[in-house]
């Protein structure tokens, strides 16, 4: 996918702004550019206040103790956001290898590699039992703009599940399907700028998270705040053509360029959804006489 290409980008950002190759970089300067995701760190505000993360406790020098499985990572934005500002520890696991390992840099660079760690893996083949904790062991599953790439959403949530503690909670922003099948344009669209071939309807989703093991599922409908925000991104993009350019190159402008236009066609389209997910793992049931 286009968005994923290019990846050098992040570093010819942090050299406008004099941070050399291999330099030492904050988390703060690295969120203008490491979370591909909608609507930056108020999305993952939204996922620690549902998780219970308390920034408080971590300003006050407090240890979280919370595990935090962060699927599909990317660069690693959201997960060294969570680290740092609210002290948990995350493990940040990432299918696209070239992703994976700039991450990895990059969160060694922050000073965070002892509160993130970073895994090269698909979720839906890897050994749980390598993964962090393990099953059982996480007190929290967040995902940002992943899930719709991966068709088998009974599997994929079954394993969230799995790697939950009784209660622990999964966080999701992802697409859906609202109404009637997509058009043959919109689903070739979806197919081939977006690597999304089958997307849920509401009930589909919240039947399949139920399903899994999930009980209080909320799913918080965001197709108007996205909307917008695609629509918004395109703008600017195309505003900032001259200075994208001169610091990066006109074959990467027209790279992401499309696919900001094929987002945008696809939310105005009106078949295109996007969900804020909220569930909690079910307890174990007691077996007790």
């Amino acid at each position: 996918m286009q968005l994923y290409s290019d990846i050098d980008r992040i570093e010819n950002e942090l050299r406008e702004i004099g941070i050399a190759a291999g330099g030492a970089v904050t988390v703060e300067q690295l969120n203008k550019f490491d979370s591909l995701h909608y609507e930056g760190n108020d999305a993952v505000d939204a996922a620690a206040a549902f998780i219970g993360l308390s920034r408080a406790a971590a300003a006050g020098g407090l240890e979280s103790n919370e595990r935090v499985l962060d699927v599909g990572s990317g660069l690693g934005g959201p997960a060294r956001y969570l680290a740092s500002q609210f002290r948990c520890r995350v493990t940040a696991l990432e299918l696209q290898s070239d992703v994976h390992g700039k991450a990895k840099e990059l969160t060694m660079r922050a000073g965070l590699d002892d509160d993130v760690e970073h895994v090269n893996d698909d979720f839906l083949s890897v050994a749980l039992a390598g993964l962090g904790p393990g099953p059982g062991g996480y007190d929290a599953v967040t995902s940002w703009l992943v899930f719709l790439h991966i068709p088998d959403k009974a599997t994929l949530l079954s394993k969230c599940a799995e790697m939950l503690r009784p209660g622990g909670k999964m966080y999701v922003e992802d697409f859906y399907r609202i109404g009637p099948p997509f058009s043959e344009a919109e689903a070739r669209s979806l197919k081939v700028d977006v690597y999304c071939e089958k997307l849920s309807t509401r009930e589909q989703y919240v039947t399949t998270c139920e399903g899994a093991g999930f009980e209080e599922v909320e799913f918080e409908d965001k197709t108007a705040d996205w909307t917008a925000f695609v629509c918004e991104r395109l703008v600017a993009f195309r505003a900032g053509r001259e200075r994208f350019e001169r610091v990066h190159s006109d074959a990467t402008y027209a790279k992401l360029l499309h696919f900001y236009e094929a987002v945008e066609r696809l939310f105005r389209g009106g078949h295109l959804g996007g969900v804020r997910l909220k569930a909690t793992k079910k307890p174990y049931e007691d077996t007790t006489m």
